[in-house]
């Protein structure tokens, strides 16, 4: 079975690696915190240097998580030209596992797209995840830009 990891750089491996491993530890703050988190985004510039990048504020006041999601992808597909990879995080639930997970969405400039989802039970101080499931995802930020 080939692997996602074949098909880029090992660059483009570590800047994914560097998101998660940057995206992920704030999502379980924020879950141990708040019990919940804001859909958010983080970004690794051309110049190699990590980033979150928070959605533009709305005028109107309550903006579900479908419309910060969009305005995450917005902000990230208007800097592309300053990134080689980026990041979309949010909470989605899983009924059929009866439980909250965690959603990366993953992209490099050369072309990878992820999709990581791990679920997580909130018991206690902090969230307790389970099995991290990735699988291949969709190409959002570079393709809305043209390339």
């Amino acid at each position: 079975m080939t692997s996602w990891r074949d098909s880029v750089s090992e660059a483009a491996q570590e800047d994914l690696e560097g998101l998660l491993n940057m995206a992920l530890p704030f999502a379980h703050q924020c879950l141990a915190k708040y019990g919940e988190f804001v859909p958010f985004a983080a970004a690794i510039g051309t110049d190699g240097k990590p980033a979150f990048i928070m959605a533009e504020p709305r005028e109107e006041d309550a903006s579900g998580s479908s419309e910060i999601i969009a305005d995450c992808y917005h902000g990230l597909s208007k800097r592309h030209d300053e990134l080689r990879a980026a990041i979309v995080v949010s909470n989605i639930s899983l009924p059929n596992q009866g439980t909250d997970a965690i959603h990366l969405a993953a992209e490099h400039v050369e072309g990878v797209s992820l999709s990581i989802v791990q679920p997580y039970l909130l018991a206690g101080e902090a969230p307790q995840p389970g099995e991290m499931r990735v699988s291949l995802g969709e190409q959002i930020v570079w393709r809305k830009a043209g390339a």
